[in-house]
This record gives C-alpha cells, sequence and structure tokens, in this order.
C-alpha cells in the first residue's frame, strides 16, 4: 500500500487502503480456483493499482493521481512491500500526529488489523479508534504531510517517533491483557517484524537496541503463564520454555546497537534484558542490572523503573533494607500502580522472613489485580508465604 500512498499522495491514504483492501479480496475470491501466482506481492500489487485507477477514474476531481498511477504502471520498478511498509510507518508515526492517532493508524494501515482488533486492545469503543484514524487522515491531509521515510532529515525527525509507537505496540502484546485475556502475541509479532524492516534499511544504534530489547522480552513468551492460566514470576519462570532463537536474535541486535556513540533508553533496557536472559537465576548479574537502572533513572524517571530499581537493589543489598525505599517511592505523586506497589512489598517482606505479613500484602495486591492471569498467581504465592509461616 506504501507504493500507492507514495503516487497518490498521502491525502489519498483513504482510496489507497481500499484498493488494497479490493486486491485482497480479489485474492481471496480466485486463488483458490487458479492457484496462488508465482509472485503474490506483485499481483496484488498489479490489481490494487488497477482497483485504484478505476477509482480515480471515476473521480475528475483526482486527474493528477490518474497521471501518476499510469506512470506507476509503466516504470518497471521492482515491489519492495517491506520499503513500502516501512515508508507507511513514518507517514502513520509522523510526531505532527497526536500519538493516540499514531498508533491506532499504524496498527490499521500499517499492520493491518482491524478496527474491532485494535479497539480491543486499547480498551476503547469501536467508534473512538474509528474516530481517531478518521482524524489522522485528516490531519495528513490538512497539514500535507509526506510519506518520506528515506532522507536524513525525515529519519532524523521521524525516528524517535516510530520506535516510540513499535515500543508501544510490542508492549501491547507482551503486556498479559486485562480482564480474563492472557498475552496478545500478535501486537509484540508485528512489532518485531516491522523492526526488523526498519534495522535493514535504516541500521541505526537505537534501531538494533529496540530491536534487542523486544526480542529477548519475546524470548520469555511460552514461560510466562502456566498451564493453569497462572502469570509466573520472571525468577519462578522455567527457563527450559525460553526461545534460544529468540534470545541469541535479541543479543545480536544488542552487539549491533553498541556501535557508534549513541546510548538510548533501549540501550538500558535491552542489556537489562540481557542480564536476565544469559545464565540462570542463580547467576543473575543484580549489581549490573542495578547499575543500568541508575542510569536509566538519571534519564528518565518512570514510577515502573524506580520500582524495578529498588527490586533490583534488594537482590544486591537485602530485602529488609530495600523496604524503606518502596516506602519512600510510595510516598510521592507519581507512584507505581497500587497493585505492583502491593506484589513488590510483599516479595520483600517474602523473601525478609516475614511471611505472615507477605500473604496478607499478597492477598491485597490480588484484590486489585488487573488480570485474572496476575490475580490467580498472587493468591498462589498467598498462600505459599500463609503456609510458611
Amino acid at each position: 500500500m506504501g507504493r500507492l500512498v507514495r503516487v497518490l499522495g498521502p491525502d489519498h491514504l483513504g482510496l489507497a487502503e481500499d484498493a488494497v483492501q479490493e486486491a485482497l479480496a480479489s485474492a481471496v475470491r480466485t486463488w483458490p480456483l487458479r492457484g496462488v501466482p508465482d509472485d503474490p506481492a506483485a499481483w496484488l500489487a498489479t490489481v490494487a493499482r488497477n482497483a485504484a485507477t478505476d477509482a480515480v477514474r471515476r473521480s475528475a476531481r483526482l486527474s493528477a493521481a490518474l497521471r501518476s498511477l499510469a506512470a506507476e504502471g509503466t516504470d518497471g520498478a521492482p515491489v519492495s512491500p517491506e520499503a513500502d511498509q516501512l515508508d507507511l510507518a513514518f507517514l502513520c508515526c509522523h510526531p505532527r500526529l497526536p500519538r493516540s492517532e499514531r498508533v491506532v493508524l499504524t496498527l490499521k494501515v500499517v499492520a493491518g488489523f482491524g478496527t474491532d482488533e485494535v479497539a480491543a486492545a486499547f480498551l476503547v469503543p469501536v467508534a473512538t479508534v474509528a474516530q481517531r484514524i478518521v482524524r489522522a487522515k485528516r490531519r495528513i491531509r490538512d497539514q500535507g504531510l509526506t510519506l518520506d521515510g528515506s532522507s536524513e532529515a525525515s529519519i532524523v525527525e521521524r525516528l524517535p517517533s516510530v520506535l516510540d509507537v513499535i515500543y508501544l505496540v510490542f508492549n501491547h502484546g507482551y503486556t498479559i491483557g486485562p480482564g480474563e485475556a492472557g498475552l496478545r502475541t500478535e501486537f509484540a509479532g508485528e512489532a518485531l517484524r516491522l523492526l526488523e524492516i526498519l534495522a535493514a534499511r535504516h541500521p541505526r544504534p537505537e534501531v538494533h537496541a529496540l530491536a534487542a530489547l523486544c526480542w529477548l522480552q519475546s524470548s520469555r513468551f511460552e514461560a510466562r503463564i502456566d498451564p493453569a492460566g497462572v502469570s509466573v514470576p520472571l525468577r519462578d519462570q522455567d527457563r527450559s520454555r525460553w526461545d534460544g532463537q529468540r534470545i541469541g536474535r535479541g543479543l545480536h541486535h544488542l552487539s549491533l546497537a553498541g556501535r557508534g556513540e549513541t546510548l538510548s533508553d533501549f540501550h538500558l533496557l535491552a542489556g537489562i534484558a540481557a542480564c536476565h536472559a544469559v545464565g540462570s537465576g542463580e547467576t543473575t548479574d543484580w549489581a549490573r542490572v542495578l547499575d543500568l537502572y541508575d542510569t536509566l533513572l538519571s534519564r528518565t524517571d518512570t514510577p515502573v523503573a524506580a520500582l524495578n530499581r529498588i527490586v533490583a537493589w534488594s537482590m544486591v543489598h537485602g530485602a529488609s533494607e530495600a523496604l524503606p525505599l518502596l516506602d519512600d517511592l510510595d510516598r510521592t505523586s507519581t507512584r507505581p500502580p497500587r497493585h505492583l506497589m502491593q506484589a513488590a512489598r510483599a516479595d520483600l517482606l517474602e523473601r525478609a522472613g516475614r511471611a505472615a505479613d507477605a500473604a496478607g500484602e499478597f492477598q491485597r495486591a490480588a484484590q486489585i489485580a488487573p488480570n485474572e492471569p496476575e490475580r490467580l498467581s498472587l493468591l498462589r504465592r498467598a498462600s505459599a508465604a500463609h503456609d510458611t509461616r
């Protein structure tokens, strides 16, 4: 679709999207009967171009776009779906668009998720997602935003926004969903696919760093929820279920991220993930993890990072000694979500030998857990702490 948007102009994003949908529908109808063509991408591009041409012919207002499409059909340029999708991502993630619109537009136009799927992922009505998409397309048209994601100026301007959106999409897949939902791996998978395309075309350190982080975290998918549907804390996960190939892929990207002078938050987070991925839980280099969190918090003081830093500090200096730090964080106006604070406090109490207090905290955390797998996990830990009193 990126190729169509390039020749029609970003203000005709809706027309390009309709043409691609028509091409896909045609493939569903004809391929089972006639067989899959030798070059499916080229076939789809041709059908989409023809559909767009027909639509343009029906509108005198788009005569200039018709001339562009006619030229597109004869220039002999190879079809590059990956490059086209990346250009679309640079358009959909333009920093002039509000963040909420960038995300839904990327998921809808670049990743191909349905409006209802996007709405379900973000816990908002379908109408809200549809409105955001319409507003984003209107802004693209009215502000004359362009598709180009290849010029140096465009990359410098847009790359942070593109990485921000991709990381947000990944986290929607990596984080356990609300209610009784589990992991939404399809979102994480789409983020990884886009990162590989982006790293191949723009192999910058921060791109490799985010790719490293996402590959390393995704290696734990199979171990994060047990067969009973219970969330499993990192230290209790069966590491034999971690995906070694994904870890290797992540470490490869991390090595590439180290080339050059750039240091991003993604570098630090990927370094932390690598500490967990290498070796066993007993051999985790917690001093290194703590050092990385200290550096991260000197750059970006986020509540969850502050909480994770206290956990790392407790692994180096002791659980009892870390409890006052948790109290200090709890008194700030930017403390992490309450269930995370109570779960962390329960964990510290349990490790400090205060099982009875830990059981009560685990129970209270379970009552406000945002989803069923985490609620069951906290109840399981409450029961275990109660039995060891």
